[in-house]
């Protein structure tokens, strides 16, 4: 018995924005305390796009009309320090900093800027695939942060400081 995906596992999707797509059900995360402003949506897949190397889309598949995009926010922000408050370690279970990952929501308003909320971030437990959005009360960081543009080697070496060293 391997890991091999059967037929029975695989389910396919027509998404509006991306296409017809393959995930199995394993591949989801859940927000069971759903998102602020879409309480009712619960289930979610993370679909990465070649085009869109910095940018991860968090898409209902409550509601197929409903994509997030997101982004690692060391990338675009190596002094980000958040502080996870008690109630999202225990509510999700987190036990080590390789347990999960953080993501910040990305809003693009259509004039060529881009803000990142980086006062709620998105945790999600990796091995349970249970995620919560937290505000980080009194952090002094803002739910519309301005992304600035960035150089590969910046992104790179970002990326590299997160890994060896994982978020509070």
């Amino acid at each position: 018995m391997g890991n091999a995906m059967t037929e029975a596992e695989t389910k396919t999707v027509a998404l509006p924005r991306f296409g017809t797509i393959e995930y199995r059900e394993d591949d989801m995360i859940v927000f069971p305390w759903g998102l602020p402003g879409f309480d009712h949506l619960k289930s979610f897949l993370v679909l990465s796009l070649p085009a869109q190397e910095h940018l991860v889309w968090l898409q209902s598949m409550d509601d197929v009309d409903v994509a997030l995009p997101a982004a690692d926010p060391w990338l675009f922000f190596p002094s980000y320090n958040p502080t996870l408050p008690a109630f999202a370690r225990l509510s999700l279970d987190l036990e080590n900093p390789e347990d999960f990952t953080v993501l910040g929501i990305v809003v693009a308003p259509g004039d060529g800027s881009m803000f990142m909320n980086l006062m709620a971030p998105v945790i999600v437990n990796l091995k349970s695939r249970v995620a919560r959005q937290v505000a980080l009360e009194a952090s002094g960081y803002s739910v519309a942060t301005p992304i600035p543009l960035i150089d590969p080697a910046t992104a790179q070496a970002a990326m590299a400081a997160q890994a060896e060293a994982p978020p509070d």
